[in-house]
């Protein structure tokens, strides 16, 4: 399993997106789940948006709701706080 340091987790996301198939529009919107490499434990729920984050109301929102949730395979170095 690959490993990346915290500060690359913006970048990595990139390779992990998919489509869910109840979003009409196949946005890879939605949270992507890391975790730490030391215990296992989340590190971070990294959101990832296509487009506009606001509502047609004028709310927060980034993708329909609820958000899919992805678990990515490549893991944090270090602990999350949650260790």
């Amino acid at each position: 399993m690959a490993t990346i340091q915290p500060g690359n987790i913006y970048i990595d996301v990139r390779n992990h997106l998919g489509n869910d198939p109840t979003n009409p529009d196949q946005c890879a919107c939605g949270w992507y789940i890391y975790y730490s490499n030391g215990c296992g434990h989340v590190y971070e729920d990294y959101k990832h948006a296509c487009g506009g984050t606001r509502t047609k109301s004028g709310k927060s929102g980034f993708c329909k709701s609820p958000a899919p949730r992805h678990n990515v395979q490549t893991r944090i170095a270090g602990n999350s706080p949650l260790c």
